[in-house]
């Protein structure tokens, strides 16, 4: 998962989001709002609408230069997602901070309106997804299980296999519980361990994003000049790889991985 920096919308764009969640929350009705955040959605999160371009424009720089999904950083985004589902809370369907760019197979085929909770009044976690045909009743309160890559940093909770050669996503050593419960959650309800091609695209880019430090390193202890053009080509080789994420375990686990010397060498690339 990728976390997003914090970054404010501009603001005609953000005063269209807040006259449409204004719309959705005219009725009383907490089913009738449901039903207004679905139909406005769906109206307004098009290619021709002005504030969904700069919503998704937005969206996509904050995701990288590869424009990947935010959630299995694999597939090319194209949807605006939203992180609280909005068949569960109305209030947030327009709302800036809930949105992230994800894939169709995360958003839809994984994610969708699925949601779980820690109640607030305390207990074991529960699953507040609707189900077919449930009566439309607000979702019991309590915090939510699904890491937030608009508000927390996914790379505080998982960890990738690069040791083992898995790739597997893990909850980090010595998380408390609840947070134990969160990694695993969020893992499993995107699949990011079970999906085809998830795991072997993580390794892929191991090999890739290995190669290409080295390729560096080696270049850079030579003395080789290069030109500038040579010298981008080297870095975005590495900047603007998929998997994200696995870069970063690479920064992480430099020493198991033994690439602390290549760093070492070349302290510049911590910073990519």
């Amino acid at each position: 998962m990728i976390a997003f920096p914090a970054t404010a919308l501009p603001q005609p764009a953000a005063a269209g989001l807040a006259g449409y969640q204004a719309q959705v929350l005219t009725p009383a009705i907490y089913a009738d709002q449901v039903d207004a955040g679905k139909a406005l959605f769906k109206a307004h999160n098009t290619k021709t609408n002005a504030v969904f371009k700069v919503v998704r424009n937005t969206l996509h720089q904050l995701g990288g230069p590869t424009r990947r999904c935010a959630y299995c950083e694999d597939s090319m985004a194209d949807e605006v997602e939203h992180i609280a589902p909005k068949d569960l809370y109305p209030d947030q369907v327009f709302i800036w901070e809930n949105y992230v760019y994800a894939c169709g197979p995360c958003n839809g085929g994984h994610k969708k309106a699925n949601w779980k909770i820690f109640p607030a009044a305390g207990g074991a976690a529960i699953d507040v997804t609707r189900k077919p045909r449930a009566p439309v009743t607000p979702p019991q309160v309590g915090t939510p299980l699904f890491i937030n890559p608009r508000r927390e940093n996914p790379f505080d909770f998982l960890q990738l296999d690069l040791v083992g050669g898995t790739a597997f996503f893990a909850p980090r050593p010595n998380l408390n519980s609840t947070d134990a419960d969160r990694a695993k959650y969020t893992r499993d309800l995107l699949g990011l361990n079970s999906r085809a091609g998830l795991p072997e695209g993580r390794r892929h880019a191991y090999v890739h994003l290995k190669s290409a430090l080295v390729n560096y390193d080696q270049a850079k202890s030579a003395g080789v000049p290069a030109t500038a053009q040579e010298q981008i080509q080297r870095v975005d080789a590495i900047t603007a790889a998929r998997h994200r994420t696995v870069w970063l375990e690479i920064i992480r686990q430099r020493q198991k991985l033994g690439l602390d010397a290549v760093f070492t060498r070349c302290p510049e690339a911590l910073d990519w």
